[in-house]
């Protein structure tokens, strides 16, 4: 699979500005990271492998049941799976479907998700691990999304944005010092969001833009506080575009589920995943997945350049593996 060097996708990328309010990657600009050692990600169901699966499977539920491909809120493996793989690291996954950016989510399972939010998992982490952290992980922290399908208002993004720098924050006290943080899609673009149409879709965006401004300029202030901390923000927004832009040309759908039912097995299947931009009403396809997790795993892979050229690449790269991404799918994707 042929590669391209940061160089010669720059022109590419310049013809392309950045949703939400030109987000910047936010570096530690002087040296260059060390490899790490394992990734260790918290987050909702974009992240989530299973975990929110095998809890409530203890009590004999099935949720996310089948055509969801073995308890992930798509039909394959999910991004950081694949950010995982493809930089080499063993994966230690914490996220739960539903997550909130704070303590609870908003699954309603009979109150077995109680407390698997993002920051539920840090402190439940901790608690498993006596508080401390491996200093060479790297740290995902990706969530907010489901905080705006609870409550799709502005005050919304203050609360989600408070508690996520307090999620790096308790990583950072007990030793965590890389962190990855993707910002959030545009919400606007889910089949739920198409469907509603009209105001209910025009806020969506509009608070998906809001927060990943607030994201950028939040964990901005805590780079620059927190002594020795390496944050790195991802332009999921922007990247997704890219994508989307891509399925478009392609003829492919973007606006409705591969999957029209529910996450209790109901409903009924598209013919084709790979055609499909979205699995469901608010998740990405697998092959979706597949090009955003080799664009999170290139962004940090590549050697630190000048911020405002590392701040591309997530564009970029999923642009280059919206083409490749093709043969990946068809391993990758539950028939």
């Amino acid at each position: 699979m042929p590669t391209r060097s940061i160089r010669s996708v720059l022109p590419l990328l310049r013809m392309r500005p950045l949703a939400a309010g030109a987000l910047a990657l936010i570096v530690a600009a002087s040296q260059a990271q060390a490899a790490p050692s394992k990734l260790v990600v918290f987050g909702d169901s974009l992240s989530d492998n299973g975990n929110a699966s095998a809890l409530v499977g203890q009590y004999g539920l099935d949720l996310p049941a089948e055509p969801y491909f073995e308890g992930r809120f798509s039909n394959g493996p999910v991004a950081v799976e694949v950010m995982a793989s493809q930089l080499g690291l063993s994966l230690d996954n914490h996220a739960f479907g539903g997550a909130l950016s704070g303590v609870n989510n908003r699954i309603n399972a009979l109150g077995l998700l109680d407390g698997t939010g993002v920051q539920g998992q840090i402190t439940s982490y901790l608690s498993g691990t006596g508080g401390t952290t491996d200093a060479s992980a790297l740290y995902v922290v990706w969530g907010g999304a489901n905080d705006f399908l609870s409550s799709p208002t502005a005050a919304t993004v203050n609360t989600a944005i408070s508690n996520l720098a307090q999620n790096v924050n308790l990583l950072y006290q007990a030793g965590a010092r890389d962190f990855f943080i993707p910002n959030l899609p545009d919400l606007s673009t889910t089949a739920d969001a198409i469907e509603a149409g009209g105001a209910e879709q025009a806020g969506a965006h509009q608070l998906s833009v809001a927060f990943n401004t607030a994201l950028a300029q939040t964990m901005a202030g805590l780079q620059s506080s927190l002594q020795g901390a390496h944050i790195q923000v991802f332009d999921t927004f922007g990247a997704l575009a890219t994508l989307r832009a891509d399925y478009i040309a392609q003829g492919y759908n973007v606006t409705q589920g591969c999957w029209d039912g529910d996450m209790f097995g109901q409903g009924s299947l598209c013919a084709d995943p790979s055609k499909y931009y979205l699995w469901d009403g608010l998740h990405p396809t697998a092959g979706v997945h597949q090009a955003v997790g080799q664009a999170f795993a290139q962004a940090v892979a590549v050697p630190e350049p000048a911020a405002w050229a590392l701040s591309l690449v997530g564009v970029g790269m999923v642009g280059l593996m919206a083409h490749r991404r093709r043969t990946t799918v068809a391993q990758t994707v539950a028939a």
